[in-house]
């Protein structure tokens, strides 16, 4: 099953990205800075059921004019 991570450079994208691989899944890692209708989109097209990301993370991105939430519903 192919899973989206949407989450910033660093750690925790890393351990999300090395968990998924262990676990066998097809990884497929978003673009926040795209924008909203690029990554429904790639969502989309990639046909991911689950995306993993950080309540915080998205916050942070709607802060500074980036809403992705309807992206991911």
């Amino acid at each position: 099953a192919r899973v989206g991570i949407l989450l910033p450079t660093g750690t925790g994208g890393i351990l999300a990205n090395l968990s998924l691989l262990f676990l066998g899944k097809t990884i497929v890692n978003l673009n926040a800075l795209s924008g909203e209708a690029m990554v429904a989109s790639a969502i989309h097209q990639s046909a991911i059921k689950t995306v993993l990301s950080s309540r915080l993370y998205l916050q942070k991105l709607e802060a500074r004019g980036l809403p992705l939430q309807a992206a991911l519903t």
